[in-house]
């Protein structure tokens, strides 16, 4: 295992333990472990729009790129947007109709609210820029230089993982054990970002130590 790869997953694993921390000795409910995990999804976002521009960049299209960009950015954004909204809704004690991101500035409030959920968000970044990272140094040269590949790049683990994050949830919710069910949602994480982190491709031989 390279250096690389242990440190992504150090840093998963640090994100996940920061987490339970704040479950256990900080009384987070379970929006607040939603919360952590909605931040998530927009840094890989954001990594993501990174990885757009390079690829159209390596592919000869700065052009293409920037369309592509501007394009993910709406659609991701709206994703995203609606994603919080849900959040907030369901287990954030509702939402003002009259101010549309304020979905979004509950869930900011909320994680950064103490300095261990900022030590927690921190992992989180950190681990998803490794990963964006990685990709920028995968074997794969067709994929790093095809920009509507790195368009869709995000969605199938951002939408598999939130669906069950959300079902999971509203389902342990239910069962009127907040605790527990943040600590089950916390390891249901780590265990689909291990699961993605054995199965991701290692990159280049000679890119990493």
């Amino acid at each position: 295992m390279n250096a690389q790869r242990r440190l992504e997953i150090a840093a998963t694993i640090a994100s996940a333990a920061i987490v339970a921390a704040g479950v256990l000795f900080f009384g987070w409910p379970t929006f607040a472990v939603l919360a952590f995990y909605w931040i998530e999804n927009v840094a890989i976002g954001i990594f993501n729009l990174l990885r757009i521009l390079v690829a159209a960049a390596r592919a000869r299209q700065p052009g293409s790129g920037v369309m592509l960009g501007a394009f993910f950015t709406l659609h991701y954004g709206l994703f995203c947007l609606a994603h919080a909204y849900f959040i907030v809704a369901i287990f954030g004690g509702g939402v003002d109709e009259g101010h549309l991101f304020e979905p979004v500035v509950a869930l900011i409030e909320r994680v950064t609210a103490e300095p261990v959920g900022i030590a927690a968000l921190l992992a989180i970044v950190i681990a998803t820029g490794i990963d964006a990272a990685r990709w920028l140094k995968s074997a794969d040269e067709l994929e790093r230089a095809d920009p509507q590949r790195a368009l869709f790049a995000p969605y199938g683990r951002v939408v598999v993982l939130h669906v069950v994050l959300l079902v999971g949830a509203f389902l342990l919710q239910v069962l009127r054990a907040p605790a527990a069910a943040a600590l089950l949602l916390v390891g249901a994480k780590l265990a689909f970002d291990w699961i993605r982190l054995r199965a991701a491709p290692a990159p280049a031989a000679g890119t990493v130590a």
